[in-house]
């Protein structure tokens, strides 16, 4: 009688340890949006720049962003390549420099969208409307702008190609090129992960990633009638929490700090440095 308990014992332990799946993994994270509709998000940036040209005193400029936009997965292509539409709120932008605080015009994006293709693994594929969106000016009479879409790079994260487990570690490397108002900068960064645990995080079961990344930039081309050029390093740390079934973001947070030497050449040549320090983070909200 005994060994037909032990027998049963057992029995009912292989069928538990069938039933549920170990939460050590190894999980292969990929981007799904198995949710019902759109996904809300809130966008917070915190950043501080510091540029010195030559003799002049070092121009400071911090910035705040606090964006909220949805996010929704569209038809996924023959080559499995997921198109994923943002689209955007409200914005409020606060920037101070020089002892001054700034608000710039925060209706200009509600309504508007673009569409980030993306693999399953959370590489850019194609970015889709993101000309069509406004040129912020952080600070009046400024005459450098950028695209309002390009806060948005660190929105979907690079997941590893193979499965992985709790306590594993990857590495990914990438170059990345950005042409933009008639300049050309080359990102070439590695990124070193764990996956630290599997825990809850807004209701959601995920996978807890934690990074350090490294990288060298190096830009060029013409502004303000001069030629330039900038080549910086930069180091940072990054955390995200992904949801294993759903496939999608429920939080991340990227601080990174950059600095570099700076060089003008056009009727005068003039060198310069830059430091720039930024938190970026994207929040679930529902």
């Amino acid at each position: 009688m005994e060994k037909r308990w032990l027998g049963f014992v057992v029995l009912i332990l292989l069928v538990l340890a069938a039933a549920v799946p170990a939460q050590d993994g190894p999980y292969d994270l990929k981007y799904k949006f198995q949710v019902a509709g759109p996904v809300k998000y809130k966008m917070g940036e915190n950043g501080w720049k510091s540029t010195k040209m030559g003799n002049y005193p070092a121009i400071e400029i911090q910035t705040f962003f606090d964006i909220d936009f949805d996010a929704r997965l569209g038809e996924i292509d023959e080559e499995d390549r997921l198109p994923v539409l943002m689209s955007f709120e409200t914005l409020d932008v606060t920037t101070r420099t020089g002892g001054q605080t700034h608000y710039p015009n925060t209706d200009m994006v509600k309504g508007k969208s673009m569409s980030t293709v993306i693999s399953g693994k959370g590489k850019v594929q194609e970015i889709i409307g993101k000309e069509l969106l406004p040129q912020v000016q952080l600070v009046p009479m400024d005459p450098t702008t950028f695209n309002f879409g390009d806060i948005f790079n660190q929105f979907f994260v690079e997941l590893p190609e193979h499965a992985v487990g709790v306590g594993e570690k990857w590495t990914i490397t990438d170059i990345d090129t950005t042409n933009q108002m008639g300049t050309t900068l080359i990102t070439d960064s590695e990124g070193s992960y764990t996956f630290t645990k599997m825990t809850k995080k807004e209701g959601y079961q995920c996978a807890l990633i934690k990074g350090k990344i490294k990288m060298k930039l190096d830009q060029k081309g013409q502004t303000m009638g001069s030629n330039f050029s900038f080549e910086g390093k930069g180091k940072g740390k990054i955390q995200y929490y992904f949801a294993v079934e759903e496939g999608i973001l429920v939080y991340s947070k990227v601080s990174v700090s950059i600095d570099g030497d700076i060089e003008m050449t056009g009727q005068q040549k003039i060198d310069g440095l830059l430091s720039q320090n930024s938190e970026v983070t994207y929040k679930l909200i529902e």
